[in-house]
């Protein structure tokens, strides 16, 4: 998995892979929630299960108002049409790529 923090920035880049645990990505996550944005970059991801999808609803339950610093951001077709059909595209934010600001 890969983390970074944007330079002269409080913007937090996640960016799991398939391979990588729910534990990690949690702790990668829950690590990152004092910047005052998450991006959690799913390109690397091919697909994504149950399991991650109630690890971020999981996570939003736990910190009602920090999860709101989360953006799903480029989501693959699949992993997009997953997210909106568990309607998790109704709770966080979800773009198809970076912000052109940076």
């Amino acid at each position: 998995m890969k983390s970074q923090q944007i330079t002269n920035s409080s913007i937090r880049i996640v960016k799991p892979g398939s391979e990588i645990g729910l534990a990690e990505i949690e702790k990668e996550i829950l690590e990152s929630l004092s910047a005052s944005e998450i991006l959690l970059d799913l390109s690397d991801m091919d697909y994504i299960n149950s399991a991650f999808i109630g690890l971020l609803l999981r996570i939003k339950n736990e910190r009602p108002t920090a999860y709101r610093k989360i953006k799903l951001v480029n989501p693959n077709e699949i992993v997009g049409e997953i997210l909106s059909m568990t309607q998790v595209d109704r709770i966080f934010e979800i773009q198809k790529i970076y912000p052109t600001a940076w």
